[in-house]
């Protein structure tokens, strides 16, 4: 009987596996591209009509927003090459393709995480004492006529108040 001296089993990841890789990485890349610039946008808009003065981070996320934005083709075209480096890495079944894959995701989210807060850092670091003032009376106004609407609920606290103090 003979030998065959090429019995090294050549490790192949599977086809859903792959995709499922691909289809992961797109979404991440996705909900990223949508929170630096749609979210960014929004916020952009929301802080304008409202009249918050924006912070040194949101100012920073600003200009990474208008980069990627001015360079939506290259960025759509480097997703695609990493998509295709990550998926061809994970068929041919090298061993650190898993670890590139998660570090890739987890880079994302960090990503994600920070452009989030960059986001909101206007509103709590970027309203003045006006600001708050004019907070507080809408808020003591909403109060006033959310009791007015509801006698009976009114009367019902003020009669639990009374009795228990």
């Amino acid at each position: 009987m003979a030998t065959s001296d090429n019995t090294t089993a050549y490790v192949r990841g599977s086809w859903i596996g792959v995709a499922s890789l691909s289809a992961i990485h797109l979404l991440a890349f996705g909900a990223l591209y949508l929170t630096v610039v749609q979210l960014f946008w929004a916020a952009q808009d929301h802080y304008a009509s409202i009249g918050l003065q924006t912070t040194t981070e949101f100012n920073r996320l600003a200009t990474v927003s208008n980069i990627v934005t001015g360079y939506t083709p290259v960025v759509v075209m480097l997703i695609i090459a990493e998509v295709v480096f990550m998926a061809r890495s994970a068929r041919k079944g090298k061993r650190w393709a898993s670890a590139y894959s998660h570090a890739v995701v987890f880079a994302i989210g960090f990503a994600m995480f920070v452009s989030t807060a960059w986001i909101v850092h206007p509103m709590t670091w970027g309203i003045s004492a006006d600001g708050i003032a004019v907070a507080d009376e809408a808020s003591e106004s909403t109060i006033h006529l959310t009791s007015n609407r509801l006698p009976n609920e009114s009367a019902r606290y003020e009669q639990r108040r009374v009795t228990k103090g």
